[in-house]
């Protein structure tokens, strides 16, 4: 997968226009890797949505249907970690490459901290998949440490202490697949994306 910058700004550009012209928001703005310019194959869109004077907590709920009506979605997720500091969901775009995922924050000043991690719903194979996509990123870029976040992530995945005597590579070809198995049909296509990369880049990766 080349690095293909200008596909993601296009990308961008449209998320933010569709965003901009919502008459509760103050502003839209790219973040990381493709505003500073560190990008590379694997990096993904960072936007963030000001709707200052408006309850951001109400408003980031109707950014899903937004995007949905905008978008032929994989799924979404919540950052439940961030919550209720900060809200931000993450929208998997069918035709893009799994790693150029979109993470959109929902702003405000004042911040409305009332939304909470129980109050929002999530697919949880969903989020594994997610999970096992950031993983296979963080082989691919070398990141130190990711063997240990791989143990730790299959163990999440599988609910197995088994995992010791495997490597990364096993434990992402074994949960990948457990994965696939419990995929309700509309994960089907995202997960087929997951194998696709486990073939061509993770087991090259590893021979």
């Amino acid at each position: 997968m080349g690095i293909d910058t200008d596909q993601r700004l296009a990308v961008a550009q449209q998320i933010l226009d569709i965003f901009r012209n919502d008459h509760c928001v103050k502003g839209a703005s790219l973040r990381g890797s493709l505003l500073d310019g560190c990008v590379d194959a694997y990096s993904d869109i960072d936007i963030r949505v000001d709707v200052s004077g408006c309850d951001n907590a109400a408003y980031c709920q109707t950014v899903i249907e937004t995007m949905e009506r905008h978008f032929d979605l994989h799924f979404h997720d919540w950052r439940r970690s961030l919550m209720p500091q900060s809200y931000v969901l993450a929208f998997f775009i069918k035709g893009l490459p799994i790693f150029w995922n979109i993470d959109l924050e929902c702003s405000a000043d004042p911040h409305h901290p009332t939304l909470t991690r129980d109050a929002v719903t999530r697919d949880v194979t969903a989020s594994l998949l997610k999970l096992w996509a950031l993983n296979a990123k963080y082989i691919l870029r070398r990141l130190p440490g990711v063997e240990q976040r791989i143990q730790g992530s299959g163990k999440r995945a599988l609910g197995v202490d088994t995992l010791a005597s495997m490597n990364s590579r096993e434990i992402m070809g074994r949960v990948l697949a457990n994965l696939t198995a419990r995929a309700q049909p509309q994960l089907h296509e995202f997960a087929a994306e997951c194998q696709k990369v486990y073939e061509r880049q993770l087991i090259p990766y590893y021979d």
